[in-house]
C-alpha cells in the first residue's frame, strides 16, 4: 500500500486516508487490464454477505461521503459503464437489477431509485434516468422504464407506476407534478413524440388499457383533478398541432368491430347533483377567420355495409318523473358589434351516389309512454332581432326531381289515431301570423300550386275532408274569411279561376261547385241523395235602438264579353247565367223520378212593433242593347217543360194557379138575348194557347139555358167546330142569379190547344127564354 494519501484497511472496510486540512483520499477499485489483444478486462463484484438461516442477506451499498458541515455538497455516486475500444466497442452497459428470488412464492428484490431527501424549504434531489448523449448524426440513447416479465404461466407482466412525489402531510402543498414530454427539437427538427399505449395482448388476450384520470377532490366540495387532451401550439404561421383521439383499428379477421370512442362526462354521486357537461367546442377564429369547425361524422361503410350513424340523444330522465334530456342544435351567434348573420343549420340526409335515393332527414317529436303525449315539434323562424326587421323564414320544400323524375312532395300530415274506440286522428292547422302591431294585417296564407311548362297543366290544388267510417259522415270543408274588426266588415271570401296569357285566345278556367252522386242502393233499399248545395248570406246584425243590418246580397254575375280593340271585329258575347235542376232518374225504373224543381223566393218582410217591412220584390230584367246603333233589348223567354205521351205539359202559372188571361163572351144589353142554335165568336188566337178552362154566369133567368164552347179553325164557321169542354158537354146556367158555373177543359191535348188564326165561339142551346146579365170566360195559358 502507498503512504498519504493512501488506502486505509481495516478488519471489515476498505476507505480512502482521511484528509489533513486537505481532501479525503480516493478510493479506486479497478479489474486489472485486458492483457493481450481481444481479452477481457477484469471483472469488479460488489456483493453483500449471503445470509444465514432466515436472515437477510448483506446489503452492497455504494454511498457518497457527507458533505462539509458548513455548505459542502455529499459526495456523488457515479456507476459508469466502461467506455468502448477506440475503434468500434460499444461502451459498457450499466444494469442496477434486484436480486432474484431463489425460494417459491417469494418476491425478486426491489430496485429503487430515489432523490436525496432535502431539508426544510428546499426541494427534494431529482431523480432522473437519461438515455446517452448520441454522437454527431446518432439519435439520442432511449431511456426506458419497463415492467417485469410475467410467470410462464399466468403471471401479469410488471406494472410501471410514475408517480409524483406526495406533498407534505403538514401544510397545504401540492403534489409533484408527472411530466411526460417528447424531446425539444432544435435547428428545424420535429419535437419528440410522447407516446402512452397500453400493452399489447397476446393470443386471446385483451390489449391493455390506457387510462387518463384526473386526481380526485382532496377533500368534501373540492373539485376533481382536470384531464386534458390538448395538442401543441403552432409557431408563427404554423398550426395548432391537432387532438386526435382515436379507437383501435379492429383485428384482420371476419367480425372484429372497430373500438368505440366513448366521451361521458362524469357522473355525480352527490344527492342532487347534475351530470358532468360533455362540450365540445370548435377552436376561437381570429381577425377574418373562421372558427373551427365541429365534425361528428358517422364511420365510411364497407362495401355493401351502412355508413355509421351520427347520434346525438338527450339524457334518460330520472326513474320517477325526470324529464329526458332536451337535445338543441343552435347556429352561432353573429359578432356583438357587427351585422353578421347567425350560423345556419342545416340538416340534411345523406347524398346518394350511383343511382342509390338520398337519405331520409327525420325530424319527430319522441313518442309518448303510457298516458303521455308524442313530443311536439316545432319549427320555428327566428324572431327578429329589431324594430322593423321581419322575423325569420319558415320553408319546408320537396326536393328538385332529376331529369325527367317529379319533384319530391311536400306533405303535411295529421297523426293517426291511437287503436282504442275514441281518437281522432291529429288536426293539421296552418294560421298565419297574429298581428301585434298597432295597425299591422295578420299573416296572409297563400296555398299555389307549381307553374307548369310547356304544354303541361300547372299543378293542382286539392283540398278534401277525411272520408267518414262505416256510418260516420265525411269531414266538413269549410272556407271562411276572419271576423271583421269592431267597425269593420269581415274578410271577402273570393274564388277565382286564373289568368290567362294575353295573345293566345285562350279562355280563363271554369269554376264547379258539385256534390257527388248519391250512393247506390242494394236491391231493397233506395239509393241515396246527392249532397244539396246551399249558397246562402247570412242575416244583418241586429241594433239596441237604431237600424238593423241589411241581410247579405247573393249576386250571380256571368262574365262580360270580351271588347274589341279596333273597329273591325266584333264584341264578345256575354256569359250566360243556366240554373238546371236535375233530371228525374229513369233508367229501368218503372215510375220515372220527377225533375227538379227551380224555386225563386223573394224574402219576407219583418215583423214591427209600429209598422212592419216590406216584402223583397222579384225582378227579371233582360238585359239592355248596347248604345250604338239599332238593336233590340233582350228578351224574357219562360218555357214550360215538355211533356211525354198524353201528358199535359208544363204550363206558365201565377201563384200555383193555372192560366194567365181569360177571352169573355159578355152579354151587351137585356135585350140582346142569344137565340138558341146561334153561334158567337169571341176570341181569335194570334199565338199558340191553350184552353185551361171556362165557367158562365147571368144576372137572371127564368129559364134554363145552355152554352157551349168550341174551337173553329180554318174556314170553320161560329159553333161549327170541336168542343173545348171535357165530353163535349155545354155549361147549364143556374136558375139562382149571379151564381157561377164551371167546367173543366178536354183532356186531349189537341183539343184545347189553339194554333195562331183558331177561333173560340160560344154555341146556345136549351130554353133561354129572358135571360140578362150573361157572361161566358174562358181561362187561356200562352204555351
Amino acid at each position: 500500500m502507498a503512504s498519504t494519501p493512501a488506502t486505509v484497511i481495516t478488519a471489515n472496510a476498505i476507505a480512502g486516508q482521511p484528509g489533513s486540512g486537505d481532501a479525503g483520499g480516493a478510493l479506486v477499485m479497478a479489474g486489472g487490464a485486458g492483457g493481450t489483444t481481444n481479452n477481457v478486462g477484469g471483472l469488479i463484484s460488489v456483493t453483500g454477505g449471503a445470509g444465514a438461516g432466515t436472515s437477510n442477506g448483506g446489503a452492497a451499498s455504494l454511498v457518497g461521503g457527507a458533505g462539509g458541515a458548513t455548505s459542502g455538497l455529499g459526495g456523488a455516486v457515479a456507476v459508469t459503464g466502461g467506455a468502448g475500444g477506440t475503434s468500434a466497442g460499444a461502451g459498457g452497459a450499466v444494469a442496477v437489477q434486484g436480486g432474484t428470488a431463489t425460494a417459491a412464492s417469494t418476491a425478486g428484490g426491489a430496485v429503487s431509485l430515489t432523490g436525496g431527501t432535502s431539508t426544510t424549504a428546499t426541494a427534494g434531489a431529482n431523480a432522473t434516468v437519461a438515455g446517452g448523449v448520441s454522437g454527431t448524426t446518432g439519435a439520442g440513447g432511449q431511456a426506458i422504464i419497463v415492467g417485469g416479465v410475467g410467470g410462464t404461466t399466468s403471471g401479469a407482466g410488471g406494472a410501471v407506476s410514475v408517480t409524483g412525489g406526495a406533498a407534505g402531510t403538514g401544510g397545504s402543498g401540492n403534489g409533484g407534478a408527472v411530466s411526460v414530454a417528447g424531446g425539444a427539437a432544435t435547428t428545424g427538427g420535429a419535437g419528440g413524440n410522447a407516446t402512452l399505449a397500453g400493452g399489447a395482448g397476446n393470443g386471446a388476450g385483451a390489449g391493455g388499457t390506457l387510462v387518463m384520470a384526473g386526481g380526485a377532490g382532496g377533500a368534501t366540495n373540492v373539485a376533481g383533478g382536470l384531464a386534458s387532451l390538448t395538442g401543441g401550439a403552432g409557431g408563427g404561421t404554423g398550426n395548432g398541432g391537432a387532438a386526435s383521439l382515436v379507437a383501435g383499428a379492429s383485428g384482420a379477421g371476419a367480425t372484429g368491430n372497430g373500438g368505440a370512442i366513448a366521451v361521458t362526462g362524469g357522473a355525480a354521486a352527490s344527492t342532487n347533483g347534475a351530470g358532468g357537461a360533455n362540450v365540445q367546442a370548435g377552436g376561437a377564429g381570429v381577425g377574418t377567420g373562421n372558427g373551427g369547425l365541429i365534425s361528428n361524422t358517422g364511420g365510411a361503410a364497407g362495401a355493401t355495409g351502412t355508413g355509421g350513424a351520427a347520434s346525438l340523444v338527450g339524457g334518460i330522465g330520472g326513474s320517477t318523473s325526470g324529464n329526458g334530456g332536451a337535445v338543441a342544435i343552435t347556429g352561432g351567434g353573429s359578432g356583438a358589434a357587427g351585422s353578421g348573420a347567425g350560423g345556419a343549420v342545416a340538416i340534411a340526409g345523406g347524398a346518394a351516389l350511383a343511382g342509390g335515393a338520398g337519405g331520409n332527414a327525420s325530424l319527430a317529436g319522441g313518442a309518448g309512454q303510457g298516458a303521455g303525449a308524442g313530443g311536439t315539434l316545432i319549427m320555428a323562424g327566428g324572431a327578429a332581432g329589431a324594430t322593423n326587421v321581419a322575423g325569420g323564414l319558415v320553408s319546408l320544400t320537396g326536393g328538385a326531381g332529376g331529369g325527367t323524375g317529379a319533384g319530391g312532395a311536400a306533405t303535411l300530415a295529421g297523426g293517426v289515431s291511437g287503436a282504442g274506440a275514441t281518437g281522432n286522428g291529429g288536426a293539421v292547422s296552418i294560421t298565419g301570423g297574429a298581428a301585434t302591431s298597432t295597425a299591422g294585417a295578420g299573416g296572409a296564407i297563400t296555398a299555389v300550386g307549381g307553374v307548369g311548362t310547356t304544354t303541361a297543366a300547372g299543378g293542382a290544388i286539392s283540398i278534401t275532408s277525411g272520408a267518414g267510417g262505416t256510418s260516420g259522415l265525411s269531414g266538413a270543408v269549410t272556407l271562411a274569411s276572419g271576423a271583421g274588426g269592431t267597425t269593420s266588415a269581415s274578410g271577402v271570401l273570393t274564388i277565382q279561376t286564373g289568368a290567362v296569357t294575353a295573345g293566345a285566345g285562350a279562355a280563363s278556367g271554369a269554376i264547379t261547385v258539385s256534390t257527388a252522386a248519391g250512393a247506390t242502393g242494394t236491391s231493397g233499399t233506395a239509393g241515396g241523395a246527392s249532397g244539396a248545395i246551399t249558397v246562402q248570406s247570412n242575416a244583418g246584425g241586429t241594433s239596441g235602438t237604431s237600424t238593423g243590418g241589411a241581410g247579405g246580397l247573393i249576386s250571380l254575375l256571368a262574365g262580360a264579353g270580351g271588347a274589341v280593340v279596333t273597329s273591325t271585329g266584333t264584341g264578345g258575347a256575354g256569359g250566360g247565367l243556366t240554373v238546371t235542376c236535375g233530371a228525374g232518374g229513369g233508367t229501368n225504373a218503372v215510375t220515372g223520378g220527377a225533375g227538379g224543381s227551380v224555386s225563386i223566393t223573394a224574402g219576407a218582410g219583418g215583423n214591427g212593433s209600429t209598422a212592419s217591412g216590406a216584402a223583397g220584390s222579384i225582378t227579371l230584367t233582360a238585359g239592355a242593347a248596347g248604345t250604338g246603333g239599332n238593336v233590340a233589348g233582350g228578351n224574357i223567354n219562360l218555357v214550360p217543360g215538355a211533356s211525354v205521351g198524353t201528358g199535359l205539359p208544363g204550363e206558365l202559372q201565377v201563384n200555383s194557379a193555372r192560366g194567365v188571361f181569360e177571352a169573355v163572351w159578355q152579354q151587351d144589353l137585356p135585350g140582346s138575348v142569344p137565340v138558341t142554335g146561334t153561334s158567337y165568336t169571341f176570341f181569335m188566337a194570334n199565338r199558340a194557347y191553350r184552353v185551361v178552362s171556362a165557367s158562365c154566369i147571368c144576372s137572371s133567368s127564368g129559364t134554363v139555358p145552355t152554352v157551349n164552347v168550341t174551337k173553329d179553325t180554318g174556314t170553320t164557321a161560329p159553333g161549327a167546330g170541336t168542343s173545348v169542354l171535357t165530353g163535349g158537354t155545354a155549361m147549364t146556367f143556374n136558375t139562382t142569379a149571379n151564381t157561377r158555373v164551371t167546367a173543366a177543359a178536354s183532356a186531349t191535348l189537341a183539343t184545347v190547344a189553339l194554333a195562331a188564326g183558331d177561333r173560340l165561339a160560344t154555341v146556345w142551346g136549351g130554353t133561354i127564354g129572358s135571360i140578362t146579365g150573361a157572361i161566358v170566360s174562358v181561362v187561356l195559358v200562352p204555351i
